[in-house]
């Protein structure tokens, strides 16, 4: 079976590449010199002539603050190219599987989110990528919509990599420790998206699940258990959301609730420390 993944450059398409490399048949990524996904034909003839039994899409728009700014541009990736994609893969008979986020959620809750948590988006960013997962879950195509959250990698341009370059210069750092949520290794993701394409037979109608790892943090924890891995003794000092000018709105507590995956695929997700671990040795 082809697996195709639209997306090169990201953190998670690294990690794809990653947690794949010593497959057999390794995955087919598509660029987006090679596919633009706001345009049904060039997907349609692209996807024609690989002919994968799944698509996961790593295609977002991701610059939280920026799309307060740019709105079209954020629905265009977010949720044109969603359209787009579910109506080519339901031509071509392609497995979709679609990224989203913790961002539909307004932070108001005090205890883990199930699926069926109502959303109440507060950014552009949140809202956009509610409506693309809407897209595919009001289709009739099979195909599977996962939300996370926190998500960093070895790769690209993340939370995890941005500190720990400033800790590395022993820079101070002011760090959130009034928003919650729980930081998840693109690895271990990568992980169970694979695993859900290679079962992907067994999913009859579309479906949401929600993919982190395990247990809560602040941004100021996660930042500290950084510095802990790196033996470092760096200044790190806790703030409130206030310090920091952002013009969107992130959501206070975020943490996903990840026992539907878990029981569906018989899995178990590892806690964010001990993904974390692996991620600084890779780094």
């Amino acid at each position: 079976m082809r697996i195709a993944v639209i997306g090169k450059s990201g953190q998670l398409a690294q990690s794809l590449q990653y947690v794949t490399a010593e497959r057999s048949s390794g995955l087919i990524f598509i660029g987006k010199s090679e596919i633009d996904i706001a345009d049904k034909v060039s997907i349609g003839i692209h996807l024609g002539k690989i002919q994968p039994g799944v698509l996961i899409n790593c295609a977002a728009y991701t610059a939280v603050d920026n799309a307060e700014d740019d709105p079209e541009g954020a629905e265009l990736l977010n949720i044109t190219a969603v359209e787009n994609l579910v109506e080519v893969c339901a031509e071509l008979n392609i497995f979709l599987i679609h990224i989203s986020t913790d961002y539909v959620f307004d932070g108001t809750s005090n205890r883990p989110y199930l699926e069926s948590a109502i959303t109440n988006p507060q950014s552009v960013y949140g809202k956009t990528k509610l409506q693309g997962e809407q897209v595919l879950l009001n289709s009739r195509l099979k195909g599977v919509v996962i939300r996370t959250s926190w998500l960093y990698s070895p790769f690209g341009k993340n939370f995890y990599r941005t500190i720990r370059q400033k800790i590395l210069e022993q820079a101070p750092l002011n760090v959130v420790n009034d928003q919650i949520g729980v930081p998840t290794s693109a690895l271990d993701l990568a992980r169970v998206i694979i695993k859900i394409a290679e079962r992907h037979q067994e999913i009859t109608h579309p479906e949401l699940f929600h993919v982190s790892n395990f247990g809560p943090a602040t941004w100021y924890e996660f930042a500290i258990a950084i510095r802990d891995f790196l033996n470092s003794t760096s200044s790190i000092n806790p703030v409130s959301s206030e310090y920091f000018v952002s013009k969107a709105t992130r959501p206070t507590y975020s943490v996903l609730s990840t026992k539907k995956v878990e029981r569906k695929f018989g899995i178990q997700l590892r806690y964010w420390e001990e993904a974390l671990e692996e991620v600084t040795l890779l780094s």
